[in-house]
């Protein structure tokens, strides 16, 4: 059985092609589930009628079916005024009845519930639409909502209802804990207070400060995982022999040995990044938590002026490429953060040589994959710009630790004795085939 894997080509142009291919075609289905591109239904369908299913969805406060109805009304209202069925004006002031009657419902039930995790998506709704409409007469006209027996109940104009639940928001925001113990307003605020609540720099200092933070306290635990990165990268050579020599369930059982007797969980790296998540999802919805006030602050170029003229270029990029304040999504801060995570995976030391071009194209598409969706979802300015932070410590962090000295194994030997290996690929111990001289089979006569 020997000789059968010992000559296994580098991944090809073939190969890398489908790879590419499979994450292209992931990324729009993703984008086909997120925009609704799938839903079929809408073709024979009248925005009136969508209308009508989004007002008794809203009326019920069933929560799934606003959202849906109010997806398709946008849809169909886009394609009517594409095919001129509806003028641009008369859309515009559809569109707002639309995203009035369902974020109206949605806070109904966020204040009947009690609930800030609603309330947020009753102000998401709205905030989709404040910048492109902000300007627009149709943004404070009156929109009347009724309930199921056809009289009004409330008049509100986007722009008074945005306000209203803005300032409701706000308010549950600073007394509500993130997973019931974490005071998360009171976190960021007091980091943005050290530095006075300039808005020009305090709030985007305050994510350089909670990056510090964070680092600081996952310190030990990434080191950790860099470090089990090299002793990975050390026992290579003996895994590639052992590919060379045995295949199928014989190859798995001599891999397995082979890390026992190195005292390696090959399972352990994955665990020590997934305890890091935890921390992650507390973070932001700390930082989601202080988004109202982060739209006080601003970013270098993030900021209402810039914002103002270069998306004047863009007109039919609606929610703007360029954020006018930290709270708002801007793609040039996503963009950068997407290069330096890229960079960072390029940079980071392969730990097998022989998957090296594999790995970096994996690491690569991650990028992408991580920047669309980061694209895709409505993230505040103010957490990319942690996350850039926090990206640059971390690499930082990562070369520093493949400038250390690899961290030994340490092998029983047969004789009782231990066999230290501090870098088998440098060793002397090793021949072309990285494998130790001692442990080397000899050839058969």
């Amino acid at each position: 059985m020997s000789g059968k894997n010992s000559n296994q080509p580098a991944p090809s142009a073939v190969t890398n092609f489908l790879q590419i291919a499979l994450w292209t075609v992931t990324i729009y289905l993703g984008y086909q589930l997120l925009t609704g591109g799938f839903n079929k239904d809408n073709d024979n369908k009248k925005s009136d009628d969508v209308y009508q299913s989004l007002k008794t969805s809203a009326i019920k406060t069933e929560d799934d079916n606003v959202q849906l109805n109010l997806d398709n009304y946008i849809s169909l209202l886009n394609k009517e005024e594409q095919g001129n069925v509806i003028t641009t004006e008369k859309k515009q002031q559809r569109l707002m009845d639309g995203i009035v009657t369902a974020a109206y419902a949605k806070y109904q039930v966020a204040l009947k519930q009690k609930d800030v995790n609603k309330m947020q998506e009753a102000h998401q709704i709205l905030f989709n639409y404040e910048y492109e409409y902000a300007k627009n007469p149709c943004w404070k006209h009156p929109n009347k909502i009724e309930d199921e027996k056809g009289f009004v109940i409330a008049t509100y104009s986007a722009y008074d209802l945005y306000h209203t639940i803005t300032d409701q928001l706000a308010a549950w925001n600073k007394e509500d804990l993130v997973w019931g113990f974490i005071p998360g307003w009171q976190l960021i605020d007091f980091l943005v207070s050290i530095t006075g609540k300039v808005s020009w720099f305090s709030y985007a200092l305050a994510g350089l400060f909670l990056a510090i933070c964070v680092r600081a306290a996952i310190w030990p635990i990434s080191q950790r995982q860099l470090m089990f990165g090299r002793q990975m990268s050390q026992l290579s050579p003996l895994l590639a022999e052992l590919k060379e020599k045995y295949e199928g369930q014989e190859l798995q059982l001599k891999t397995m040995q082979l890390y026992k007797d190195y005292g390696i969980n090959p399972a352990s790296g994955c665990l020590i990044g997934l305890a890091q998540l935890p921390l992650f999802f507390a973070i932001y919805q700390c930082m989601l938590r202080y988004k109202i006030e982060f739209m006080n602050g601003t970013f270098l170029w993030v900021n209402p002026e810039f914002a103002d003229t270069i998306n004047s270029y863009f007109p039919s990029f609606t929610s703007g490429i360029v954020a006018s304040n930290l709270g708002s999504k801007d793609y040039l801060l996503i963009l950068i953060h997407g290069a330096l995570t890229t960079m960072a995976m390029l940079l980071s030391p392969v730990q097998d040589p022989n998957n090296a071009s594999q790995q970096r194209m994996i690491g690569v598409m991650s990028g992408v994959m991580m920047t669309f969706m980061m694209m895709m979802w409505p993230i505040p300015s103010a957490f990319v710009l942690y996350w850039i932070f926090t990206s640059v410590l971390s690499t930082a962090q990562t070369l520093r630790a493949h400038r250390l000295p690899a961290p030994p194994l340490i092998k029983k030997g047969a004789d009782g004795k231990d066999v230290l290996l501090t870098d088998i690929q440098k060793s002397s111990m090793f021949k072309n085939t990285g494998a130790p001289k001692k442990n080397k089979p000899k050839k058969k006569k």
